[in-house]
């Protein structure tokens, strides 16, 4: 019985990829690897957020690397659409960054943990759960405000306190909950409010 033949290399092909620059060869590898993470998708043995951050993390690494937008974009699948956006380079490097670490971590480490989201130490609230926080008090801070501005424009203005207590019966909540935001976020807003020059500069209440 006669061996089995050893597959030929395609001599050609392999001078022209060794011959390849380094960009290109960073790109085939690329294209290489969102044809995996493709084919991993089509099968089910993943889900497109993982394959959005792990293209995410490569499109930014080489990115920094010197290669260009319209080079990076000939690497994905035609099934991802050719549509575009312009983001800061900042907020990708946090999100590359936060995945690699996620990738390199103990056994059991969540992606919140690995990117300071969630966890880090006892009894600290998840970041979502501040920032949702913050949103509410912001919230109830405008409103005070809204009411007590719409009443002071009208035929009967009203006491920033007495705004409040519109806001907490309107909102359902108690006039504590209301007061709590306003000493805590009034002086920011304001701020911000008097930089765009809704209020005057001298007006400070409080």
């Amino acid at each position: 019985m006669s061996k089995p033949r050893p597959p030929k290399f395609n001599r050609e092909r392999l001078r022209q990829s060794m011959d390849q620059s380094e960009g290109e060869k960073l790109l085939r590898k690329l294209a290489d690897r969102l044809e995996v993470l493709e084919d991993l998708l089509k099968r089910k043995k993943t889900n497109t957020t993982y394959v959005a951050f792990d293209a995410l993390t490569n499109f930014f690494h080489l990115h920094a690397y010197g290669l260009t937008d319209a080079q990076l974009k000939e690497t994905w699948p035609d099934s991802w659409g050719q549509h575009t956006i312009t983001v800061p380079t900042a907020l990708l490097r946090e999100i590359a960054e936060g995945w690699v670490d996620y990738l390199n971590a103990p056994s059991g480490t969540t992606l919140g943990e690995a990117m300071g989201l969630e966890g880090g130490g006892q009894g600290r609230q998840p970041l979502k759960s501040t920032a949702q926080q913050e949103s509410r008090d912001l919230a109830r801070v405008n409103a005070v405000l809204v009411e007590y501005t719409d009443a002071s424009l009208g035929t009967e203005p009203i006491s920033l306190q007495a705004a409040q207590e519109r806001v907490a019966e309107d909102r359902g909540e108690s006039l504590e909950t209301i007061r709590k935001a306003h000493k805590k976020h009034y002086s920011t807003v304001m701020a911000f409010l008097r930089e765009r020059g809704f209020f005057e500069p001298d007006k400070d209440r409080g």
